[in-house]
């Protein structure tokens, strides 16, 4: 395969280290604390590590959930930063950052080019929802995503192996099965990652056929889709129930609804870095035909596709889809690496400088829409903490709110740090509730719904920020 010479590849460290250097300066100079619901209730869910563990791991079970790998890190580091969760931030900012790096190695170790090494953050980092594994600390597809590369490497290194005229390294693979466990073990969904090794192995068995190794190939993807086929039945007969209950491939207009806000959320922003592949594809598509070895570009294809049709009867966009942003990035590693080696000195300047600009881009907008968040929150908290009066259980005035998960973790939070009574605000989306109640409060947040300002104009306003306006009936 073609290489590039270091002055090429290593410009493109600017690309993905400077949008991961501004998020740290951003969580180390910024005001981060606990954000969701969740994080209000993995804190309440005991007073240590092991009550926190088993309750919370037990109180998911009833929602159809079933998923001991991120309980057990969240019980744990939340413990570890109870009362610095700012640097928790800045933890799992490390944790994604070593991820990033697996997966950077592995489509290194698939395609012997150094360029695909930095195509892996560079292009991940382009993705606005991959952004919400910085901001959201509950969310859990990263700890998915660290472990289903482990396993890639492991399973990867059996591979070699096998082919290399071996049998392959059974402790490669059995070491590769227990991480993709601990994957399927973080989100359910990663079960689609499982199927998708099964193809790409099964593929590169028929291409192979006529091989000895072809045999252990067989053999591997059906042991690999076995435990991901095996676990999405317990899933299904055992566990799914409230939350997930609703979830099914038969709801086609669910199904085609996410299809189209995956192609104008998803797809969109995937738009500039197909439009470079378009100039690349020719050359990926002839290594494809002329080596022997496919399972990369098989592999890299349907992680994705297997990925985001799990993700259809249920959520494309937000956190929901982190992956996605990783999985496109290894397509990009895998098939256009070679060919964006080979562009002219003009060509590569214009691609790294557009890859640049457009991940700071991206950076910027999801951090400064989650930091002025985050700030706006906190002076909330703030206000309210100073201003208890009207908001403690022994007050009559109606607390009524348009954000339903800060309705409850806002006071929640606030009596977790203070040692106060405040009562929880109750969700309401239509400001017109106040009308009904006499004296009362309305917490309106504009991201969670648009209220014109003819109607805002009707009430005291008590408390205004960006995204927080709190509103007296007068």
């Amino acid at each position: 395969m073609i290489d590039s010479k270091a002055k090429d590849y290593q410009v493109w460290l600017f690309s993905a280290f400077v949008p991961i250097l501004v998020v740290l300066f951003a969580f180390i100079l910024g005001t981060w604390s606990w954000g969701l619901m969740d994080d209000l209730t993995i804190l309440n869910s005991g007073r240590n590590f092991l009550e926190r563990f088993s309750n919370y791991f037990s109180s998911l079970i009833p929602w159809g959930t079933f998923r001991p790998t991120f309980v057990f890190y969240t019980t744990f580091f939340y413990s570890l930063f109870e009362s610095h969760p700012q640097w928790l931030y800045v933890f799992k900012l490390s944790w994604i950052v070593s991820m990033l790096l697996i997966w950077a190695n592995l489509a290194y170790r698939m395609t012997k080019n150094k360029l695909s090494f930095y195509l892996v953050p560079t292009v991940t980092l382009s993705f606005h929802y991959f952004y919400d594994a910085f901001f959201y600390l509950s969310t859990h597809e990263f700890l998915g995503l660290f472990f289903l590369g482990l396993a890639l490497q492991c399973f990867w290194s059996d591979y070699e192996k096998l082919k290399a005229g071996g049998r392959g390294h059974k402790g490669f693979f059995s070491w590769g099965i227990l991480c993709l466990l601990l994957s399927l073990f973080s989100k359910e969904t990663f079960v689609a990652s499982g199927g998708a090794v099964a193809i790409a192995l099964w593929a590169d068995a028929f291409k192979s056929r006529k091989e000895k190794f072809s045999q252990g190939l067989w053999l591997r993807g059906f042991l690999i889709l076995f435990c991901s086929a095996g676990f999405a039945v317990l899933l299904k007969l055992l566990v799914q129930g409230h939350y997930t209950s609703s979830y099914s491939f038969t709801n086609m207009p669910k199904i085609f609804s996410s299809l189209m806000i995956w192609f104008k959320k998803d797809f969109l922003n995937h738009l500039p870095w197909i439009m470079i592949g378009f100039f690349v594809f020719r050359k990926g598509l002839n290594d494809v035909k002329q080596k022997r070895d496919c399972l990369p570009y098989i592999l890299s294809l349907f992680l994705y596709l297997c990925y985001m049709g799990i993700l259809l009867p249920w959520n494309p966009v937000s956190y929901y889809a982190t992956p996605l942003g990783l999985f496109f990035s290894f397509i990009a590693a895998i098939w256009f690496a070679d060919g964006l080696a080979s562009l002219s000195e003009k060509g590569k300047v214009f691609v790294v400088m557009g890859a640049f600009f457009l991940n700071l881009l991206v950076c910027c907008y999801a951090l400064q829409r989650e930091m002025f968040y985050q700030y706006d929150t906190h002076n909330l908290s703030q206000w309210i903490e100073y201003n208890p009066a009207d908001f403690l259980e022994s007050s009559t005035a109606p607390i009524y709110t348009n954000a339903m998960e800060a309705g409850l973790a806002i006071p929640g939070l606030i009596n977790r740090r203070t040692g106060t009574n405040l009562r929880r605000f109750e969700y309401d989306p239509s400001i017109s509730v106040l009308d009904k109640a006499g004296k009362g409060y309305f917490l309106y947040a504009p991201r969670f719904g648009k209220i014109p300002d003819s109607v805002l104009k009707a009430y005291q306003v008590k408390f205004y920020s960006k995204n927080w306006i709190l509103l007296e009936n007068i």
